[in-house]
């Protein structure tokens, strides 16, 4: 009988960090995000990561990442809008998650970097409207009515925007990897004025800009929901190189109870990866099939179940059969 013996949920104390850093342009955010990717892949024995930056500007922090460790990153991915993409044709950032979670399942990473997030508030936003315009044009159409788009979300239309914001959130949590995101501190810069905007009437262009700064900041509060949270100050000395990658890391929330404490550059990433096992196949399949009583096979089982989320597909076919093999010759 084929059972389905290792594939339950990961125990309560397998580790995996779900965390926000928030900074200014230039605080260190995506520096200390490298770190950690880099900290993830030696700690998980994983040597994949996904990157979703959404300004490009990872270019240069790819140099510093070794070259044995991939970085996956989503392709033809529209984050914003620029003169030749309109709000209605960025990427569906809910389905892109679902497909990423799809792509976890099958072949696991050892993180996800995710800058900036105040972006994805902005993307989240620009998929609403999209949805809410659609639902409008379809309505108009049904009816025979003249269809005039929406330029922001009305009051009743926060709602989806919620609901996609939970989509996103509920699936962040559930993965079964490692998650930093990057986000603004401040919200000054949620949108730019372009020359096409100031056209178009500046009340207009006043009342989107105050919608999306509320969006970033409506997603800022529900990053706060996951495990840690911290503000970085930087520490500039442009005489340094080492100084000047320097900064201060104040805590905001933390599942170590650090709240309120400041640590500086790493130490919350060697905490953190002081309490995540690296995974040993060899070693636990040698368990398995070395256990002589059934009460031995059971914390062996126990063992392989806790790393599950390390094992690639070949690797838990082999463990599913070497469990089965071994469980049918305990019971003989």
């Amino acid at each position: 009988m084929n059972e389905n013996i290792i594939f339950g949920e990961i125990p309560s104390n397998t580790a995996f960090l779900k965390g926000v850093i928030f900074g200014d342009a230039g605080s260190g955010k995506s520096h200390l995000a490298k770190d950690f990717a880099i900290e993830s892949c030696n700690n998980s024995g994983i040597n994949r990561f996904i990157l979703i930056d959404t300004e490009n500007g990872w270019e240069w922090l790819k140099k510093e990442i070794p070259s044995e460790i991939k970085i996956i990153e989503p392709s033809n991915i529209k984050y914003l809008t620029d003169e030749n993409t309109t709000y209605d044709k960025l990427t569906d950032f809910c389905k892109l998650i679902i497909a990423i979670k799809n792509e976890i399942e099958k072949n696991p990473v050892s993180c996800i970097v995710i800058d900036s997030c105040s972006h994805i508030g902005q993307l989240l936003y620009y998929n609403s409207l999209s949805e809410v315009n659609s639902i409008k044009k379809s309505t108009a159409d049904r009816f025979n009515k003249a269809f005039y788009p929406q330029i922001e979300l009305a009051f009743q239309d926060w709602k989806f925007f919620n609901e996609r914001s939970d989509i996103v959130v509920n699936i962040l949590r559930k993965l079964k990897c490692h998650i930093i995101l990057c986000g603004r501190a401040t919200s000054d810069n949620a949108v730019s004025t372009t020359e096409a905007d100031l056209k178009s009437g500046i009340k207009a262009t006043t009342k989107i800009t105050t919608s999306l700064e509320r969006t970033v900041l409506d997603w800022k509060k529900i990053t706060y929901e996951l495990d840690f949270s911290c503000l970085l100050k930087p520490t500039i000395d442009l005489t340094n190189d080492d100084n000047f990658k320097s900064f201060k890391t104040y805590v905001l929330k933390s599942r170590f109870s650090d709240d309120g404490k400041v640590l500086n550059n790493n130490n919350f990433i060697q905490k953190w990866f002081s309490m995540f096992e690296k995974m040993d196949f060899e070693k636990i399949k040698s368990k398995i099939v070395d256990s002589e009583n059934i009460q031995d096979f059971e914390s062996a089982k126990s063992e392989a179940n806790k790393f599950l989320s390390q094992m690639n597909d070949a690797q838990k076919n082999e463990m599913r059969n070497i469990i089965q093999n071994k469980k049918s010759t305990l019971s003989n």
